[in-house]
């Protein structure tokens, strides 16, 4: 089959490796020569220089004998383009393009592909489809898969049967009788490795069973529990990054659950700037979700409101067992000093992890002493103020003030943030590799 794959980026690339192994003719056109001469030189494609949609570019790439067109550049524009003159010049019957915007996802505006005036045969949204699952993950927090069948009626759950399933060594057959009106079937057990197809009632499931089974999307709540996971959905989300992929994972929770409060962190100010106009229904913190600033707002916000708290400037001594009197603010004062020690469960653990890697890679010993000796004074630092503040007593009663609401929610925002950095880092660890090694210099 003649293919033309407009793009050579990541998607491009990997739409074009597949294809390629599979005896198809492929051309790729991309404006980006060096992205070009990659994707020519690693796999067997045919490579244009040039904008996809300029039909002396496609005309180039061999679109009159082309069976089908994949735009997927950067542009949604062009792949709109691309795909309007493929039909119209070269009456191509096959056309995919990608769109990334969501104001072309807009549920209002997706007629004009569906009913044809867009000539679009399928359209592709990574973005969508990641966000998609992300959300899915969220709402069943006691699934490992999730997937959609029947625009959404039914749902198939990936489930580990644990020590909390009641049903352990149970006939399958029985399931009907224990949980009537429960639209649930088993569909398939991964024991030790080995697939096993439930044929009849006489199955039962062991701890650590792996299984996957379909049920009405509206009843998942209760197989969840059926199944011993009752885990709760989170209803206050800090999500990293407030671009596109962010901005659409915000806007499908809170069509979900408008209750849920979001939080996005965004280092771009301009794009923090945007996403706060869009989601009025979110708070937008700019910066940085390995920054220490976060860590070190906690802690100045802290120390604020114990501030507020007694009445007076916060000095070591006015401080002498505030602690016990005001736990709430203690707690997250103690939490955002740990991150700043760098304790493992922190953001500030992620930040100091990699910035020790990269000074190992250097094998520069006065860096390390640097960071080794920093990292000890944090912990003596924080010692003595835990020390004072919940071991002391104070020299007289002290007349604390109600802990101020507003002030301690904004607090515990940013302790969230620090521990849910700390605990799901994946997201951004590729950052603190770059960050660490920019740094000292490493490669």
């Amino acid at each position: 089959m003649k293919i033309i794959v407009c793009g050579a980026g990541r998607v491009g690339m990997s739409i074009s490796e597949h294809l390629s192994t599979e005896n198809n003719d492929i051309t790729v056109i991309d404006s980006n020569s060096e992205a070009l001469k990659r994707i020519t030189d690693l796999y067997d494609v045919q490579g244009v220089l040039g904008l996809a949609s300029h039909p002396a570019v496609l005309k180039n790439a061999g679109i009159e004998d082309a069976e089908m067109l994949i735009a997927v550049t950067e542009s949604d524009e062009i792949n709109i383009m691309a795909c309007h003159l493929s039909n119209l010049l070269f009456n191509i019957p096959t056309k995919i393009a990608r769109i990334r915007s969501r104001e072309y996802l807009n549920e209002d505006l997706l007629d004009l592909f569906q009913e044809g005036k867009i000539p679009i045969d399928h359209i592709i949204s990574p973005e969508e489809e990641v966000a998609s699952a992300i959300v899915k993950q969220w709402r069943t927090p006691g699934a490992f898969d999730v997937a959609e069948f029947c625009n959404s009626h039914v749902t198939m759950l990936g489930i580990l049967c644990n020590s909390n399933c009641p049903i352990l060594d149970t006939p399958l057959r029985e399931l009907v009788d224990l949980f009537p009106g429960l639209n649930a079937t088993i569909m398939a057990i991964i024991r030790d490795n080995n697939l096993i197809i439930p044929r009849s009632g006489d199955d039962v499931l062991k701890i650590n069973d792996r299984i996957y089974l379909s049920c009405q999307t509206d009843q998942i709540e209760r197989t969840l529990a059926a199944f011993g996971h009752s885990e709760i959905t989170s209803h206050n989300v800090i999500i990293s990054g407030a671009g596109n992929l962010g901005v659409m994972i915000g806007d499908m929770i809170n069509k979900i659950s408008p209750d849920t409060n979001l939080t996005f962190i965004e280092l771009d100010k301009e794009v923090a700037r945007n996403a706060a106009e869009q989601l009025e229904f979110a708070s937008i913190i700019s910066g940085d979700t390995l920054d220490p600033e976060i860590i070190k707002g906690a802690l100045f916000m802290a120390v604020g409101i114990f501030a507020l708290g007694i009445g007076k400037r916060a000095t070591m001594v006015s401080l002498r067992g505030v602690g016990r009197q005001m736990p709430i603010t203690f707690t997250g004062f103690v939490i955002s000093g740990l991150a700043l020690i760098g304790v493992p469960l922190t953001a500030g653990f992620i930040s100091k992890l990699y910035l020790f890697k990269a000074v190992f890679e250097t094998g520069n010993g006065l860096f390390v002493a640097i960071i080794a000796i920093s990292s000890a004074l944090s912990v003596l630092y924080l010692w003595k103020i835990f020390e004072v503040m919940w071991l002391q007593e104070p020299y007289q009663p002290l007349k604390i003030e109600k802990e101020p609401a507003v002030a301690y929610i904004s607090l515990w925002l940013m302790v969230i943030a620090i521990i849910v950095f700390g605990i799901y880092s994946n997201g951004v660890s590729s950052s603190g590799i770059l960050a660490a090694n920019a740094l000292i210099g490493a490669r």
